[in-house]
């Protein structure tokens, strides 16, 4: 019997969204991405990344008190 269930399909965040998560502008994500900081995908021509690894990222960078993401671009502290 075939189970019915869906595979679950993870939230995807344009790169304009990771860039304002992060403080930074769009060409510094793509910078990020191919010096392999960060994963991206492409559909259209279009980036996305996987939510999941945007948070992995950001609570790294909290718990390491760093303000840079491995010393590629700036990240501007969040407001509390």
């Amino acid at each position: 019997m075939e189970s019915l269930e869906r595979p679950i399909v993870e939230q995807r965040l344009t790169s304009g969204q990771v860039a304002a998560m992060f403080g930074v502008n769009s060409g510094t994500l793509v910078r990020w991405a191919r010096a392999g900081k960060i994963g991206t995908t492409t559909s259209g021509g279009h980036r996305h990344n996987r939510l999941s690894e945007v948070r992995e990222l950001l609570r790294d960078l909290e718990s390491s008190g760093s303000d840079s993401v491995i010393g590629v671009g700036h990240v501007v502290p969040r407001s509390a």
